[in-house]
């Protein structure tokens, strides 16, 4: 008979690892393919290209030397004193989840920007520097969901040998669940506004002062729903949620809650950075119509947000 406990515990260790190399291999091959199709169409600008290659390659496996970290951790830290329980390998469910699914779409989505960039060089191969610049900043912050995983993923390595209950197992699984599935929508409307920001930086080179100024406004709003899963995800952690089954519906309340704004943030934004680069004069005009829409968009993450609060407030009090 397989140990369910066990099974659950080693299983979860590995596909931290896992999950997060099979997402940073692919964006790295689809990245340096783009990187080459570069070259060849600008023979002239092969070293500048290749270097912000290497370096956007560099960041893009961010994820996986986060996921590394952690395996190793698991595996050789304190919990090899772990007594392994149904309760402490369920909570590993919800450390992997943080860690994997955040990792796995933090590195598909930094490949987008570095496919983008390596073009936009070949078309303007005298600006490669201020081209590696918004790339190197938009592709840092596309890396907040993997760090924010990471972060809760420590919280959780450290409680597992105080885990017994069932409640307990079942709030930093939320937490993880939370954290994970919270990531997809803001990380994919990271990496599209980034992607867009390079891309627009490679037709109109004049345009960059007024696209580095907009990647800040835009990433900062387009990370809202992300730090509000943080902040729920966090919550799970405390001792204040008696409830392990609402804080897991509370949880996924605001993960699903966090998937659409995201996505059409960074859509709304890309397509106001695009318009920036082929018509300069209306900027102004582009960054208010953006940033409104935007702001009207996160009023969708703040309702799903308060309904998790009222669901754990009702509960616990």
């Amino acid at each position: 008979m397989i140990d369910l406990a066990k099974f659950l515990f080693y299983i979860s260790i590995a596909a931290i690892l896992a999950i997060n190399c099979l997402a940073a291999a692919l964006s790295t091959s689809l990245a340096n393919a783009a990187a080459i199709r570069a070259m060849e169409f600008q023979p002239s600008a092969q070293e500048s290209i290749n270097k912000i290659s290497i370096l956007g390659t560099v960041l893009l496996e961010t994820s996986v030397i986060l996921s590394l970290v952690m395996t190793i951790i698991l595996l050789f830290g304190d919990t090899t004193a772990l007594t392994i329980n149904i309760y402490s390998s369920i909570a590993t469910v919800g450390l992997a989840i943080a860690v994997s699914i955040s990792g796995a779409i933090v590195s598909i989505a930094s490949h987008w920007p570095l496919k983008e960039a390596c073009m936009s060089v070949a078309r303007q191969p005298f600006f490669a520097g201020k081209i590696q610049q918004i790339l190197l900043l938009s592709q840092s912050l596309t890396q907040s969901p993997i760090i924010f995983g990471f972060l809760i993923a420590l919280i959780i390595k450290n409680e597992l040998n105080n885990i017994n209950t069932l409640d307990g197992a079942l709030r930093y699984l939320a937490a993880g669940i939370c954290m994970g599935v919270g990531s997809l929508g803001p990380a994919i409307g990271l990496g599209t506004f980034a992607a867009a920001a390079c891309k627009g930086v490679g037709y109109n080179k004049r345009a960059f002062g007024k696209i580095l100024t907009f990647t800040f406004l835009s990433e900062a709003i387009i990370e809202t729903p992300l730090i509000f899963a943080f902040l729920i995800s966090a919550l799970m952690l405390t001792p204040l949620i008696k409830s392990g089954a609402i804080g897991l519906v509370a949880a996924v309340c605001m993960a699903i809650g966090t998937l659409t704004p995201g996505i059409s943030s960074g859509n709304v934004s890309a397509q106001a950075c695009e318009q920036i680069s082929k018509d300069m004069e209306n900027t102004s005009i582009y960054r208010r119509v953006s940033l409104f829409s935007q702001g009207l968009i996160d009023t969708m993450t703040i309702y799903a947000l308060l309904i998790s609060l009222l669901l754990i407030i009702t509960v616990q009090f």
